[in-house]
């Protein structure tokens, strides 16, 4: 996800060698809160699918708090006639944050670089609150020039103007893309069925699958929702995952038999339907998708194995 720059900069811009004279480290985490304390999410490369990290965060239950923690062990160096600016003027780090999924992009200030010695640390968190986030979400860091008392020739002299050549930071996040978080949403309706499923797609490979275009309900109002919801009982925990087997079921024969979509191709568009579907077949290890009672079948089996095992009797 590194920015390429196709245009030939006419002033002085800080290049990988200048930063590794700045002495730059960075800490990125993300946290959340799981309602008993606070999670931390370890980042260890440049794009998280975060439901593979910790597979209790949800988008629509939890928020998601993005950390970076920017040691910079000599700004001095990013001042003077021979660098990118004029030791009277001032550095800043913002940082731009988009999703075109999630449908938003603002461009949000992260802290400013001293001219000085003594070495700087700046503490980056952004909040994205809950049921805000879906499919990608990109956040780049950058240095820029934030105030301007004096100009010098082949430097940048006008506020906001980028001083990276690549970003100084790139990270991606994968929301939910994969298949691994199912779009669910509430309804009332008395007297009703306790859940349903609604298909709004056109086509598979080009709809995210969100609950724009896919949604299995669950109806408050029905006398089984507590206790499907909560899942705290084995009895209870066996019928939401029946209703989730019956939904994917009925979504994976639509995709496949019906849509005749093909799985195997190259082309599958990420977080799209197709590629949900591609995701459970794969994780469920679904060998035979002719029909929809092999499908449920294997659903089944692998659903009780992977999500029933290790429950207590009692409960």
């Amino acid at each position: 996800m590194v920015t390429k720059n196709s245009q030939i900069a006419l002033y002085k811009k800080i290049d990988r060698q200048l930063l590794e004279k700045t002495r730059i480290n960075l800490d990125p985490s993300l946290t959340y809160n799981n309602g008993i304390e606070t999670s931390v999410i370890e980042i260890d490369e440049d794009i998280i699918a975060i439901n593979e990290k910790d597979e209790q965060w949800a988008p629509d239950d939890h928020e998601l708090t993005v950390n970076l923690g920017i040691s910079i062990e000599e700004p001095y160096r990013l001042y003077g006639r021979n660098s990118v600016t004029s030791q009277q003027n001032e550095l800043g780090i913002a940082c731009h944050i988009y999703s075109k999924e999630s449908h938003f992009q603002k461009t949000v200030p992260v802290g400013i670089i001293n001219n000085t010695r003594d070495g700087k640390y700046i503490n980056f968190s952004y909040v994205f609150p809950k049921s805000s986030l879906r499919g990608n979400v990109y956040l780049e860091f950058y240095i820029y020039l934030a105030e301007i008392r004096e100009e010098i020739p082949f430097q940048a002299n006008k506020v906001g103007m980028i001083l990276t050549e690549e970003n100084l930071y790139d990270l991606e996040l994968i929301i939910d893309g994969d298949g691994s978080v199912f779009p669910m949403t509430e309804f009332e309706e008395k007297d009703g069925p306790l859940w349903k499923l609604e298909k709004h797609w056109v086509d598979a490979n080009d709809a995210i699958f969100d609950a724009s275009n896919v949604n299995l309900s669950l109806n408050t109002s029905h006398p089984l929702f507590e206790q499907v919801k909560k899942g705290k009982t084995r009895i209870s925990r066996a019928m939401m995952g029946d209703i989730m087997i019956q939904a994917m079921s009925q979504i994976i024969q639509q995709v496949i038999i019906v849509e005749n979509n093909d799985i195997e191709a190259d082309d599958t568009y990420p977080n799209s339907v197709l590629a949900a579907v591609k995701y459970w077949i794969e994780t469920f290890e679904i060998t035979d998708t002719s029909s929809i009672f092999s499908i449920s079948n294997t659903l089944r089996k692998h659903w009780e194995r992977k999500l029933m095992s290790g429950v207590s009797e009692d409960d």
